[in-house]
């Protein structure tokens, strides 16, 4: 995914280190689109691992990553 070149998240791409902390052992990526549960609750995407939902609302710049220790999107 690219964002548009005025886009702060651009740095933030590939590099997954927090801002706040400076660390990336606690960071997850961000998934963005309606989530789907199975009849117990448990979501569908769980082939991808631990992620942060972004919800269903997707701009041309939304945030990567989410730190799990500083409640930061960057």
């Amino acid at each position: 995914m690219t964002f548009p070149l005025n886009c702060s998240y651009n740095k933030n791409l590939k590099q997954k280190i927090c801002p706040v902390c400076k660390k990336d052992d606690k960071v997850i990526p961000i998934l963005y689109g309606l989530m789907e549960f199975d009849a117990n609750g448990n979501s569908l995407f769980k082939d991808y691992g631990e992620f942060k939902p972004g919800g269903c609302d997707v701009s041309e710049c939304d945030p990567t990553w989410y730190c799990k220790r500083d409640d930061c999107r960057f």
